[in-house]
């Protein structure tokens, strides 16, 4: 595979963080509670654009928030 130049990763990165952020869907219970918590998700994704794979790999310590952000990431399988 070819090597990615600084800049075109730092695009990339942009386009994938914009793109998460256009997607997220704070869960409406939460919201009403007051629940927050910050967990981190490893998502593959091919040449085409495809999610190939994605796993939790930290938890936000809130189950309702998890299972947003992985909906999240099904959604853009």
């Amino acid at each position: 595979a070819p090597a990615w130049s600084p800049v075109a990763r730092v695009r990339y990165e942009e386009l994938l963080f914009a793109w998460m952020n256009r997607h997220k869907q704070y869960p409406l219970l939460a919201r009403r509670r007051g629940i927050e918590g910050s967990g981190a998700v490893r998502v593959r994704i091919g040449r085409d654009g495809r999610v190939i794979d994605h796993a939790l790999q930290r938890s936000t310590g809130q189950a309702l928030l998890d299972e947003a952000t992985m909906e999240m990431i099904r959604r853009a399988s």
